[in-house]
């Protein structure tokens, strides 16, 4: 119980060093956790973790709750000045939303990654590919700036990818080649030998179009492309539209909403397996959008229906004389 207490004190003193822009819910019960993340100088963590602890008994590394239990509550000087930097999702990956503010702390998330594996059951899928199959896939997706190898611990894989900057771990169920796939492209850097062209892009993205709605590069610079996605029934944008959307000052990841048209967003130049990743995502997302629409009309149109049948039956038992009319007051 002490060592409860000191682990909940120590999660909530924490000084907060990285904001997300979205909020982060509960695994377990969907509660709202916030959308920060909160250090003492050695550890990071996000702000919601103590929910974990207090409402769902999650236990903890023992090399950090020996941090909260000797912790006289300082704070490093470097970290007191510290002013919390801005990020955003991209994918699977996250980047800063001024990327030239260089950070002065670097994420070392394997600790926990190691220790979570280590302490939850491995669940292989019983029609998951093989080692020797991974790890083809991961070849075939690697090139010379983006590394992908496969080996298996724990009952599991362990995705080791190397790019220009670091080296990531993952861990993995045990999975069928398209699940493997889907996680590896979400992940994945696109080969800047292989960069498609403008029309070459284009005609890619013309395979995906349907009822969701259509994608398109409206405009290319060899650092970012700007993409526009037009809805069902929207309209493509106008050369002032992309003219002022160019202008914006935008970072990879930055989504812009339009009324009426849809929506638009910087991506990195892909070569073809990343762009294709990214159309069929915008398609999967625009028809889960419009399968929730249409689950929303369901209920009320049902209940617009019952409604009526108990006013219809409700009428069907009002006596009526053949040739009676009643009379007002």
């Amino acid at each position: 119980m002490a060592d409860r207490r000191a682990t909940l004190a120590h999660l909530r003193g924490g000084t907060v060093f990285r904001l997300f822009l979205g909020m982060s819910s509960c695994r377990i019960c969907a509660q709202d956790l916030g959308s920060q993340e909160a250090t003492d100088g050695a550890w990071a963590w996000p702000v919601g973790l103590d929910h974990y602890i207090e409402v769902h008994d999650t236990r903890l590394p023992e090399a950090f709750v020996a941090t909260s239990r000797s912790s006289d509550g300082s704070v490093p000087s470097w970290l007191a000045a510290l002013v919390p930097q801005v990020w955003l999702e991209a994918g699977e990956a996250a980047v800063p939303v001024a990327p030239e503010a260089e950070p002065t702390w670097i994420v070392e998330d394997s600790t926990w990654l190691d220790w979570a594996a280590a302490n939850t059951p491995a669940r292989p899928a019983r029609d998951g590919l093989s080692l020797v199959e991974a790890q083809q896939l991961c070849r075939r997706l690697s090139h010379s700036t983006w590394r992908c190898r496969v080996n298996e611990a724990m009952g599991r894989w362990v995705l080791n990818i190397d790019d220009d900057e670091q080296t990531t771990r993952i861990y993995l169920q045990k999975c069928p080649a398209t699940l493997l796939e889907r996680r590896l492209l979400g992940l994945r850097a696109p080969d800047p030998t292989r960069v498609l062209e403008f029309e070459r892009a284009n005609t890619i993205a013309a395979e995906y179009d349907g009822a969701w709605g259509e994608a398109r590069m409206v405009a290319a610079h060899p650092q970012a492309w700007l993409v526009w996605v037009r809805p069902p029934k929207g309209a493509w944008p106008t050369e002032a539209q992309v003219e002022e959307s160019v202008r914006r000052a935008q970072g990879v990841g930055w989504v812009t909403f339009h009324p009426g048209n849809g929506k638009s967003f910087i991506a990195a130049p892909a070569d073809e397996p990343t762009w294709r990743w990214l159309l069929t995502r915008e398609r999967e997302k625009a028809e889960e959008h419009l399968r929730g629409q249409r689950g929303a009309i369901w209920p009320w149109w049902s209940a617009l229906r019952r409604s009526l049948f108990v006013v219809a039956s409700f009428l069907s038992r009002i006596p009526r004389r053949k040739g009676h009319t009643p009379r007002g007051p």
